[in-house]
């Protein structure tokens, strides 16, 4: 007696249900991978910008450069992962594109809390404040001028 051979089966795909490749072709990803690395760059370019005119040039100077690093890294990671779920799932939104949105608005509002943190325990300006300094002024009447004589 002869021991039975399995053949292992490939499911088979029904024509209704088109299967969908959550990853590009082989040919493609490199293209895929290049498009997210310009896009993780223009995302740091960008968030820096808007991180400097928003939350003021003053602000971020005052700042260690690990913290800005550190948030300008997370937001622009966050913003390629998102990015990257939108391309991967027929459906415009679903579960990891949201998750990766609330984590953008996470990072940006802590952001947001960095700046305000360092806005309020920013060095106080004296300069408008001249302690022992007097100013004197000269008025000069045109009046005694015009009427001929030197009073």
């Amino acid at each position: 007696m002869e021991p039975a051979i399995e053949t292992q089966r490939t499911p088979v795909e029904s024509p209704e249900e088109p299967r969908v490749n959550s990853v590009p072709a082989a040919g493609g990803e490199r293209w895929w991978r290049l498009a997210y690395a310009i896009e993780f760059l223009l995302a740091i370019t960008a968030a820096t910008i808007l991180w400097s005119e928003v939350g003021g040039q003053v602000h971020l100077d005052m700042m260690p450069w690990y913290l800005k690093l550190a948030a300008l890294l997370a937001l622009a990671w966050s913003a390629v992962r998102f990015t990257m779920a939108l391309v991967n799932d027929p459906a415009p939104w679903n579960r990891i594109a949201l998750r990766w949105l609330v984590a953008m608005i996470l990072i940006a509002g802590a952001m947001f809390a960095i700046t305000m943190y360092y806005h309020l325990h920013e060095p106080a300006d004296d300069s408008d404040e001249d302690e022992g300094l007097s100013t004197s002024t000269i008025q000069f009447s045109a009046a005694g001028h015009w009427r001929g004589g030197l009073s």
